[in-house]
């Protein structure tokens, strides 16, 4: 039990960090990333605190995801096969997509020139999830054997 907790916690500290690294890495790839106020009325106005308020849903929705994964095999460290790796990355990447729209809509953030776009979605931020969360997924296994 305890070498799930560990397995798990790994797991939920990666998915921050790495959603941290990469939220600060494609700052440059957008024109403008508004200063917003959270559900809980506090002001994120630098680029610190927006990093951090975004990796955290971030981590949110990879750790959510996982769990799902977890409920429907009946096992909180489920097995790395194809079937769940795939629901795994297509439902992150589903929820990327759902973030994109919401933010890119409601006027949040809009790309620069410099932004490869998909399906109407810069590529970085809609591959984004499923990456941090595999890479997540792997290094946290390989930390907690």
């Amino acid at each position: 039990m305890k070498k799930k907790f560990i397995f798990l916690l790994v797991f939920i500290l990666l998915a921050l960090v790495l959603n941290f690294a990469w939220e600060n890495l494609q700052f440059p790839l957008y024109n403008s990333v508004l200063s917003f106020k959270s559900i809980f009325g506090f002001s994120f106005n630098s680029l610190f605190s927006i990093a951090l308020y975004a990796s955290l849903i971030d981590a949110f929705w990879i750790t959510a995801v996982y769990l799902l994964i977890a409920i429907i095999d009946k096992n909180i460290r489920w097995e790395l096969n194809k079937v769940n790796l795939i629901l795994f990355s297509i439902t992150l990447i589903l929820i990327a997509m759902i973030m994109e729209r919401f933010g890119l809509s409601s006027g949040r953030w809009s790309y620069s020139s410099l932004v490869p776009i998909i399906f109407g979605i810069g590529l970085s931020p809609l591959i984004q999830l499923a990456v941090t969360g595999l890479i997540g997924l792997l290094v946290s296994r390989k930390l907690s054997v």
